[in-house]
């Protein structure tokens, strides 16, 4: 096929800058420049955006396919100037699923074992051991049942932990799965989980989803591990849970604000880990590989892998 004239679109970043030689490889499929190297904006038929500006589409009335560098695609979606008959695709990397699911592994095993005792007594020269119960007694929910959700709770169950997963839609579960769906309600989806890990996608509806309600359900002292969206975390909520002694912990790869603002009160708070949304790393030849592939399933007239239904923004 000849090469693709593409756009990147974005006001945060250079995506030339940190993608440019990513692409440089599939030269021979797109070719992509940005808005001030274009000569003729009627030639673009491909944009790469994040976060692009709320007219950033308007320039360019041939397009045929928008991408996300990443998972997330409200920062498109939300854009006034996208064009309503144009597919949006975003990365479905599986190696990404599987170091979402070891990171959230880290803080199970930490929290199920309670190895922050551990180092206590260390500082204290105290050799004890201490005991926990056994994976099968231990519940666990996620929430989010995408690419992500799915790798997370294969791995806590292999393991042998009670997971519930909660969907969108109703679906089958397996093994130590049990899968509820938003007609259960979200705080059947918690109710005495020992630990939630949320991995909801962004949408209107997971605006302050992580509220009072839901930390009510889980069993007292539970954990809470945030790798969705901060947007999703009432914070003032999570504080209070938190100071009550209803969590005991949380860990929070994502914030509202990032990055998360000097003097903010999770900086300092001695229930809670903060890290800098490092859950997954986007590594540049694969985002640049998968995201050609779906360039070249719509110039051969098939469906993209990472095609989002708009409908349910993800």
């Amino acid at each position: 096929m000849k090469p693709v004239q593409g756009v990147y679109l974005s006001e945060s970043i250079d995506l030339k800058s940190y993608y440019g030689s990513a692409f440089a490889p599939f030269d021979d499929t797109v070719v992509l420049r940005n808005p001030a190297e274009i000569e003729a904006p009627e030639s673009v038929e491909f944009a790469l955006c994040w976060e692009p500006a709320d007219k950033a589409f308007d320039d360019y009335p041939s397009l045929r396919l928008i991408s996300s560098i990443a998972a997330g695609v409200h920062h498109i979606l939300h854009c006034s100037s996208l064009p309503a008959d144009v597919p949006v695709t975003r990365v479905r990397d599986p190696q990404q699923a599987k170091d979402m699911a070891a990171f959230a592994l880290r803080y199970v095993v930490g929290e199920h074992r309670d190895m922050a005792r551990y180092a206590r007594q260390q500082s204290g020269e105290i050799w004890q051991r201490n005991p926990y119960p056994p994976t099968t007694e231990y519940r666990i929910s996620v929430l989010g049942f995408g690419l992500m959700g799915q790798a997370v709770s294969d791995a806590l169950s292999r393991l042998g932990y009670c997971v519930t997963a909660f969907a969108k839609s109703p679906r089958e579960g397996s093994g130590n799965v049990r899968i509820l769906s938003e007609q259960d309600g979200k705080q059947a989806a918690v109710r005495d989980a020992q630990i939630v890990i949320n991995l909801l996608p962004a949408t209107a509806e997971t605006v302050g989803f992580l509220d009072r309600s839901l930390f009510n359900a889980m069993a007292r002292g539970g954990m809470l591990i945030n790798l969705g969206r901060g947007q999703q975390l009432v914070e003032e909520h999570l504080l209070e849970a938190l100071d009550t002694g209803q969590l005991r912990h949380a860990a929070l790869d994502v914030a509202a604000t990032e990055p998360l603002p000097k003097g903010h009160a999770f900086w300092t708070h001695p229930a809670i880990s903060v890290t800098p949304h490092i859950a997954v790393e986007s590594r540049k030849g694969t985002v640049a590989r998968l995201i050609t592939e779906d360039l070249r399933h719509v110039w051969a007239g098939e469906t993209p892998v990472g095609l989002i239904d708009r409908a349910r923004a993800y």
